[in-house]
């Protein structure tokens, strides 16, 4: 019964309670992105999936192995530039929290000593 409930329920819905849409960085993949939001029920799930066009890159005088190179040299260069502030941040947030602990503390045994 249940099995059938879900199955009525699953052929119920509308064509546009699902819509995968596909950008390429046109004007026309933008486009497609805009038309399925409006034809879209209130709660659909829209699934947008971009592509990347190394036809282009290659006729620009790019390599698919130079866009590769690029990408992972610029994800790295981000990644050396924010964990070491991320560290700094979760380190200045402990110290912090310790220094309160032992401060609170200190001012407990200040009034349980008076």
């Amino acid at each position: 019964m249940l099995a059938r409930a879900e199955t009525h329920e699953r052929l119920s819905r509308s064509v546009f309670s699902r819509i995968v849409v596909g950008v390429d960085g046109t004007e026309a993949g933008y486009e497609a992105a805009r038309q399925a939001r409006r034809l879209a029920e209130p709660h659909a799930d829209i699934d947008v999936v971009a592509a990347k066009y190394l036809a282009g890159a290659t006729l620009a005088g790019w390599s698919a192995t130079r866009l590769d190179e690029e990408i992972a040299r610029w994800v790295d260069w981000f990644t050396r530039l924010f964990e070491p502030m991320l560290m700094a941040f979760i380190g200045a947030i402990t110290a912090q929290l310790t220094l309160s602990r032992v401060q609170d503390r200190q001012l407990a045994r200040m009034g349980v000593s008076n």
